[in-house]
């Protein structure tokens, strides 16, 4: 439903029936905790993301016999949820970065599951939410295997 590759288009989502699709968009992508801002007076809640699992090609570093390491640009994007009466989060595992899991609407309420061990929790007066691509910026490392993905470098831009 979403295009994966960079986007000079804003993504909007208004209704809690968009949430499914656009929660599978963010999957595994990834933001810092600090970089949040919470503007009260604004009612909105600001996060700037970073953006891997996208459709721009990859190129392979290392092939090896069970797993390869791909290299790929940094999609440098921002989400902006608005009608916010109230935020908080609860951050168990405590280490800054994180990538969004799933997205649910909760009478009022939007809980943003996040991995690993990350909850927000935005009450809400309606659903308005914004994500806009800004800049491709820096490179990431992705490996994966056979059996999946191993690891990423958590949307950290590296120079080569």
């Amino acid at each position: 439903m979403f295009q994966r590759g960079f986007t000079t288009e804003t993504i909007e989502i208004d209704s809690a029936n968009q949430l499914d699709s656009f929660s599978g968009y963010l999957h595994d992508e990834f933001f810092l905790l600090d970089e949040i801002l919470y503007s009260e007076g604004e009612g909105t809640v600001t996060i700037p993301y970073r953006r891997m699992f996208h459709d721009i090609p990859r190129r392979v570093v290392r092939n090896w016999f069970l797993f390869k390491t791909y290299e790929t640009d940094v999609i440098h994007s921002v989400l902006t949820i608005s009608n916010v009466l109230s935020y908080r989060f609860e951050d168990k595992a405590k280490i800054g970065s994180y990538s969004f899991v799933e997205i649910k609407n909760n009478d009022g309420v939007l809980l943003f599951d996040c991995s690993p061990e990350l909850k927000l929790e935005l009450a809400i007066s309606k659903i308005e939410i914004e994500s806009r691509d800004k800049e491709i910026k820096g490179k990431t490392r992705i490996s994966s295997g056979l059996f999946g993905l191993f690891d990423t470098y958590t949307g950290k831009e590296i120079n080569n």
